[in-house]
């Protein structure tokens, strides 16, 4: 048996309660069948509410009762709005008096549900329906025939309080079937989290327990979704410098539903066992952080080309087209990223603010995916021409002047010239020391690459040595959880292997490729050299089926490339 349902607080409502019985004739509790089909009167239990309805009768009483001036959440309208609304109803299920929302309003706003909206009673209703209405538009669906099945309004909150009251307990077994009937006889899930950087989505049990679901059962859409207030905050942050790849990264990281919590224990022990002797939590993170990494590709591109498409006078607004660029090019949207850089380069060139250091930045990391897909002129091309602007502006020695040269050493490495690139390196590395960023990410990468090249020209202790230093670096930085920081573990383990340490190396590589598939970057050139190296060394060591699992891997990311 689960623990008390009801024992929650209002917030937590919607993920405690759910619709896990029906009310008998005279107020008895029976359990509920396996298969909602079975439950679906007319298809009541799986009714809607409009998107049309939320964003107008819905919105307007909320702001009649509550006011304008502060957002409100979904438990605070419980009392005013949700349970009063069909408090004088005849339940057209049970036959007594106290109705749910959806079964209290007109029959022109509600009809059976389209999609199953996953969320937490903590949310505003004004974030709810700016993002459902946004969801329609982006969609080309009709709010007025899109049809959401909310549980604050689709079940019926005068039975759910009856039972808190009663103390009733139901099992965990009768909820789980009963929400995947549901949820198979919708076939769309849209799952809202807020804030971008930190989805509180993430850290509720009951929310993790429904995403699990629809990652599992077969056939089902599931759409990750956040206010449209979200987009432009991510936008702004990468504007004003509060925000930067590392944070979507960081999200990314943080998807661990095995840490999520409940209000009560045993809900909370009941799912994860269930996720664990199921596909697994890593299965369960890995599908979610995709589509969380879906709506960050889509939403930072978006605004991208809205700020230049306005002109592009923003403040900043090269660099920030820049910095979306390296997002998609991390997620292996190379032809994206391009269109992109183009476009910035373009608009930058029009309105003159190519001639500023940040005109130089979105030069620089156009250069570096022209030298990712091996075009070394047109990549020096576009490092000369940042370097000239950025000595123009007298921003050289700089992060920025340090980045372009490791940029251009790296082009004289892929020519062959490694005692030529190391001397660039060194010129890079003063900077960051003149700087006081050497201990900062980008340093710890001219580091790393100092490393390799010293171990190349034969020098291996003094290359191990500048490897570890930007190891620590990025230890101390919590900067593991990026692609970079899977770059260094795996640099790491080359220099455990060239040692003969083939358990110590075997641990950085699974490192590498884990951090990988966490932030979504697998699917890249590197994380398919990353997962062969893997493999080769997993059949030195005999471990032949995990290898095969390994190559596997690498054959699936490399048809996806």
């Amino acid at each position: 048996m689960m623990g008390n349902l009801y024992s929650a607080p209002s917030a937590d409502i919607c993920n405690t309660g759910r619709s896990l019985f029906q009310w008998g004739k005279k107020g008895s509790i029976f359990e509920v069948a396996s298969d909602a089909n079975q439950l679906d009167v007319d298809g009541q239990l799986n009714l809607g509410v409009s998107v049309y309805h939320l964003s107008t009768t819905f919105a307007d009483k909320v702001s009649e009762v509550h006011g304008n001036s502060n957002p409100v959440k979904i438990y605070e309208i419980l009392d005013t709005i949700i349970c009063p609304t069909g408090e004088q109803v005849e339940c057209s299920r049970d036959g007594r008096i106290g109705a749910a929302y959806v079964d209290a309003i007109g029959d022109e706003d509600t009809g059976p549900a389209t999609h199953m909206l996953s969320y937490t009673w903590g949310y505003t209703v004004q974030s709810i329906v700016s993002s459902l209405s946004k969801y329609c538009q982006d969609n080309d669906l009709d709010p007025k025939k899109t049809y959401f099945w909310m549980c604050c309004l689709c079940v019926n909150q005068h039975r759910v309080n009856e039972a808190r009251e009663a103390n009733i307990t139901v099992p965990f077994q009768t909820f789980k079937s009963t929400f995947e009937g549901r949820v198979r006889k919708i076939g769309h899930v849209v799952a809202l989290m807020a804030p971008w950087d930190g989805p509180r989505y993430l850290n509720r049990v009951w929310c993790v327990f429904e995403m699990s679901q629809a990652l599992q059962v077969p056939g089902i859409e599931l759409n990750i979704i956040m206010p449209p207030k979200e987009k432009e905050a991510f936008g702004k942050a990468l504007e004003d410098g509060t925000g930067e790849l590392e944070d979507v990264y960081n999200v990314l990281w943080s998807v661990s539903i095995e840490n999520a919590e409940a209000t009560v224990e045993e809900d909370r022990k009941n799912i994860l066992t269930l996720i664990e002797n199921g596909p697994g939590f890593h299965v369960i993170n890995t599908g979610v952080s995709k589509r969380i990494m879906t709506w960050f590709l889509s939403s930072a591109e978006d605004y991208a080309y809205e700020i230049l498409n306005q002109g592009g006078m923003s403040p900043h607004c090269p660099r920030v087209v820049a910095k979306i660029g390296d997002l998609l090019m991390e997620a292996n949207e190379r032809k994206r990223a391009l269109d992109l850089f183009n476009e910035g380069v373009r608009v930058a060139r029009s309105n003159e603010t190519i001639s500023t250091n940040d005109g130089g930045y979105i030069l620089l990391i156009r250069g570096v995916l022209h030298r990712w897909e091996g075009n070394l002129s047109l990549a020096l091309e576009n490092f000369e021409e940042c370097r000239k602007i950025l000595k123009e502006v007298k921003c050289w020695k700089t992060a920025d002047g340090s980045t372009c040269l490791r940029q251009m050493a790296l082009v004289k490495e892929m020519n062959g010239d490694l005692k030529g690139s190391i001397k660039i390196m060194q010129e890079s590395k003063a900077f960051r020391e003149e700087t006081n960023t050497l201990n900062q990410q980008q340093g710890a990468n001219l580091l790393k690459q100092m490393g390799h090249i010293y171990k190349k020209l034969g020098k291996e202790d003094k290359g191990e040595k500048y490897i570890m230093n930007a190891f620590r670096i990025f230890q101390d930085n919590d900067l593991m959880g990026t692609s970079d920081g899977a770059n260094i573990h795996f640099a790491v383990g080359t220099c455990k292997l060239e040692k003969g340490d083939e358990d110590g190396a075997v641990e950085h590589y699974q490192r590498a490729v884990e951090i990988r598939e966490k932030i979504q970057t697998i699917r890249s050139p590197q994380g398919a050299s990353q997962l062969d190296s893997l493999a080769k060394l997993l059949r030195k060591m005999g471990k032949n089926a995990d290898a095969l699992l390994i190559e596997d891997r690498a054959t699936n990311v490399r048809e996806t490339l």
